[in-house]
């Protein structure tokens, strides 16, 4: 129901296309529960939907779509303990 689960999710992953591979037989839009992927001539991914789950790479009976680590600045690191926890929080909402 959000416009952007991507951001709210946590996950190092993205799911990609490989456009050659794509048969554009909609088997990832099906399973895709975020509704990320669209498909024209070939499948297409929002990266602003996307969590990275990987139910469309399971899916894909052409092995077109694999899922990519995210780059070094949008990994996402658990905190270390429920301090840390505490902590973050406070500073994503501009208390700290």
């Amino acid at each position: 129901m959000l416009d952007r689960p991507a951001q709210v999710v946590h996950t190092n992953y993205y799911a990609e296309v490989t456009m050659e591979n794509c048969t554009a037989c909609e088997a990832c839009v099906d399973r895709c529960q975020m509704d990320a992927i669209e498909v024209e001539d070939t499948a297409r991914v929002d990266p602003d939907r996307c969590i990275g789950c990987g139910l469309c790479v399971t899916e894909c009976p052409e092995d077109a779509i694999s899922l990519k680590q995210k780059d070094g600045a949008d990994l996402y690191v658990p905190p270390k303990n429920t301090f840390e926890t505490y902590l973050r929080m406070a500073r994503e909402r501009g208390k700290i």
